[in-house]
């Protein structure tokens, strides 16, 4: 199925962020130090993250077709803090797909998720 492709996909890029995460390119605009890296397999769409010390800042994940400036320019949306190099089956990245692809919209303020 293409949904547990995807999350599988999203997962793998992630651990590539981990071990290296400023490899992403930047992506200016109003959020200082924004990288963005593709999803390997469906490199149309990206993920958007902050490499802040000891932790990767992932606040969206999004389709290229999508208007991504926008996006990020008009909401104010919580991020999902990672610690660098854990585990997949750390209690961290288990929260981050229980919430699922779609965690933007669930971690938008008052979700819950710190």
């Amino acid at each position: 199925m293409t949904a547990f492709r995807f999350r599988e996909a999203v997962m793998e890029s992630l651990e590539q962020l981990r071990a290296h995460p400023h490899i992403g390119s930047r992506f200016p605009g109003s959020t200082r130090g924004l990288r963005s890296w593709p999803v390997k397999g469906f490199e149309m769409t990206r993920i958007y993250y902050l490499a802040v010390p000891d932790r990767l800042r992932v606040l969206r994940i999004l389709h290229g077709k999508r208007d991504v400036r926008q996006i990020l320019r008009q909401e104010n949306f919580m991020s999902i803090s990672l610690k660098l190099r854990p585990s997949n089956s750390s209690p961290e990245f288990n929260r981050l797909w229980a919430v699922g692809s779609g965690f933007h919209r669930s971690a938008k303020r008052g979700s819950g998720l710190p």
